[in-house]
Formats: structure tokens, C-alpha cells, sequence
């Protein structure tokens, strides 16, 4: 009954799955080899109806309990956890190369086993988010130091750009009825371009806390 239905199996007499159902013990049986084949009840005792049927030897099948994996053990690791093995700041020539793991020590183990000449490679110059005018223009990349190295080399002229603000311009504290109803960028000069473009009247927002004292804006 449990192959069939495709569930899982206890192994008891009779199973959780034949409780259910209202099964006796007896009708709780394993079935013969071709009726477990065939996901059928195994009927009508020695040979079952179906056998009978098919005319073939009834056999009896090698029931298997399912038996529940243990869930693994757990470790628990006492005492100081073990530190990751220490990195070198900067590698040298053959493994960067090589794309190795390099040690602090100059030669390195690495480079001594293999019997190469260990090169140290210094720290390039630090890089910076605001390029000069020739690295912009070029899309080079741009050193902390001025002059930069691109702009010396090309012989150009090092010139600083400041850096924009978000806003592109100045910010009026207030706009108008029209350019806030548009959502559109307002000058703050009374009237605003955007209202002479369309004809409006270019009224400034009322206050609404001095129109409920009654104060005249």
C-alpha cells in the first residue's frame, strides 16, 4: 500500500500508512515481486489473484524497512580559532607574474626555490576620483601628484578641474505656482521664463500657516 501510494514506509506491523487506511496486519504484507513491480495490492493469499491471473510463479519480494539517516555529528571547536596565514602587502615581480602567493621576505621562498632573481615592486602612485583636463579629455587615468605623469609625458599643461556640484547651478528657495505644478526648473526672478513662455501669471506658493493667522504674505 505504501509503494503505491508512493509514501514513506515505518516498517511496523502494521505501518503508519495502513492505520490510516483501516488496514488488519494481515492485510499490512509486502506483496510478491511482480505485484511491488507493478505498485498493486498483493491479494488473495498464495499466489495472489493477480499472478493467478497473469499466470505467472509468485514470488515472494524481500521487504526493506526504511531505516532514517542520522543526522551527522556536529564538531564543536574548542580553544583559539586558527587565523588565516599572512598575506604579503605587495608581491614581487615573478609572482605577481605567475600569479603566486608571495611572502614578505625579499628573496622570497618562492623565487629562492626556483632560483630567479626576486624584483621588488613598489607601490604605484595613488590614484584619485578628480582627474586634471588632459586625463579627462585623454580618459587616462590621473595620479594624486600635479603635474601628472600622463601630462608629462604628452607635455601638456596640468590643470586641475574643480569638482561640479549635483545641482549644476544655483537653487531658488522657492518657485513659483506654475513651475512647481509643472515640475519644472524655476529662475526666481519675477516673471520666470517659464511663465512667459506659457503666458501664465507667475504667482509665488501662499503660505499656508500665515493664510490661517490671517497674515498677508
Amino acid at each position: 500500500s505504501c509503494r503505491r501510494d508512493k509514501i514513506r514506509c515505518d516498517g511496523q506491523k502494521p505501518c503508519g500508512g495502513c492505520v490510516k487506511k483501516g488496514y488488519t496486519i494481515e492485510q499490512c504484507v509486502a506483496g510478491c515481486e511482480n505485484c511491488r513491480k507493478a505498485r498493486a495490492r498483493c491479494e488473495g493469499g498464495k499466489p495472489c489473484l493477480r499472478c493467478r491471473e497473469d499466470q505467472v510463479e509468485c514470488t515472494e519480494g524481500h521487504h526493506h524497512p526504511v531505516l532514517r539517516a542520522e543526522p551527522p555529528p556536529v564538531l564543536v571547536l574548542r580553544g583559539p580559532h586558527r587565523s588565516k596565514p599572512d598575506r604579503a602587502k605587495l608581491a614581487c615581480q615573478n609572482c605577481r607574474r605567475d600569479n603566486k602567493k608571495c611572502d614578505d621576505q625579499r628573496p622570497c621562498t618562492r623565487c629562492i626555490a626556483r632560483g630567479e632573481e626576486c624584483v621588488h615592486v613598489g607601490k604605484g602612485p595613488k590614484l584619485v576620483k578628480l582627474r586634471c583636463e588632459g586625463c579627462r579629455q585623454e580618459n587616462k587615468k590621473c595620479e594624486d601628484a600635479r603635474p601628472c605623469r600622463q601630462c608629462v609625458e604628452c607635455g601638456k599643461e596640468c590643470i586641475s578641474v574643480q569638482r561640479k556640484g549635483r545641482g549644476h547651478g544655483t537653487r531658488v528657495k522657492a518657485a513659483c505656482v506654475y513651475c512647481r505644478r509643472d515640475k519644472v526648473r524655476c529662475e526666481g526672478v519675477r516673471p520666470c521664463l517659464h511663465c512667459v513662455r506659457k503666458g501664465y501669471q507667475c504667482l509665488d506658493r501662499i503660505c499656508q500657516i500665515c493664510t490661517q493667522q490671517g497674515v498677508s504674505g
